[in-house]
């Protein structure tokens, strides 16, 4: 059985997120980084503000949070422009950001 982890390991993990790059041919190069709960949890509230009840947050959506330059600033200033995404793009860069983000059990269980 594994120690158990240290609050300050956890923290410290933070300081380590993964970014990693997506080539989508002719549109360039993307990067997709992993976010901190901080994060993903203020986009997520921001968002549901501005939408009707019952919304749900969908991958464009997660998935324009996580976009971002090779220095790490993000591409989108809103993550409502997420849904403006091309399909094939969403397509193309969710694997990454879901495993990025621990979101790949989620999609074996739909």
């Amino acid at each position: 059985m594994s120690e158990c982890a240290s609050g300050a390991a956890l923290l410290a993990a933070a300081d380590e997120m993964t970014t990693e790059r997506v080539d989508l041919g002719a549109l360039g190069l993307v990067y997709v980084r992993a976010l901190t709960a901080g994060e993903f949890y203020a986009g997520r509230t921001r968002w549901l503000a501005s939408q009707p009840a019952g919304a749900q947050l969908g991958q464009a959506e997660i998935l324009a949070m996580c976009l971002c330059d090779g220095a790490g600033q993000p591409l989108l200033d809103d993550i409502t422009k997420g849904a403006k995404l091309p399909l094939a793009v969403v397509g193309r860069v969710w694997p990454v950001a879901a495993k990025l983000n621990g979101f790949e059990d989620d999609e074996k269980n739909e």
